[in-house]
């Protein structure tokens, strides 16, 4: 290699080490500027939550709806979902072991919807809502109230206008009609849940009822 050719190459990286930036020189990068524009963001919101609403609606037109109970679907059906909340079981007879009050009450259930048995649909109905009042904080229904204070009180119930369920549905005050009615309901019922035993024209308490000690707690009485 000539001498002339190496001062060719120092020459040529002399007058690269010119064009180069030296180190000490800031190197500065232009970034391209991006524009917002505010409507299109704003429209962009807004096709995303049309499209979030609509995904929710497909969601709830996918779910089952739950099925709402009425009295329509059957007694028994109804004091199964009055009672599927609590975490207590209301046997008829005390002492029962947990199959038996299960037996106890699904015999019960059956029997709501057997016209043979209770032929009054509001006595059916009298039965459900005083299961109900004992599962959970419902209120009871007024004419039991009266029953179970003069049960209470008086240790028997008496049928006839006579009697003292009936007198105590008057002061109610009930109209004679209804107060027949309801002492004829309540007359039907009781022994049906083994709460009260009868005799003639008289019912007294069933020393063997579980249900009628635990009116008695929630009653305060």
């Amino acid at each position: 290699m000539s001498i002339e050719t190496i001062k060719s190459i120092d020459e040529l990286m002399v007058e690269i080490n010119k064009e180069a930036p030296s180190a000490e020189e800031e190197i500065v990068v232009e970034r391209p500027t991006i524009t917002i524009n505010k409507e299109v963001v704003e429209k962009k919101i807004e096709i995303l939550n049309a499209e979030a609403e609509e995904a929710k609606k497909e969601v709830k037109s996918i779910a089952p709806k739950a099925k709402h109970v009425t009295y329509k679907d059957g007694y028994a059906k109804m004091l199964e979902e009055r009672m599927k909340n609590s975490a207590k079981v209301f046997s008829l007879t005390k002492d029962l072991s947990e199959e038996e009050q299960k037996k106890e009450l699904d015999e019960l259930r059956l029997a709501l919807d057997d016209k043979s048995k209770f032929s009054q649909k509001k006595v059916c109905e009298k039965v459900v809502g005083l299961f109900t009042y004992l599962s959970d904080n419902a209120s009871l229904n007024p004419v039991l109230k009266i029953a179970f204070n003069v049960l209470k009180n008086d240790g028997f119930i008496e049928s006839g206008k006579k009697g003292n369920l009936y007198q105590a549905l008057l002061k109610k005050p009930y109209s004679p009609q209804t107060a027949t009615a309801q002492l004829g309901q309540v007359m039907n019922m009781l022994p049906r849940l083994g709460i009260t035993l009868k005799a003639g024209h008289k019912m007294t308490p069933n020393p063997e009822s579980n249900l009628l000690p635990m009116i008695y707690s929630k009653m305060g009485i």
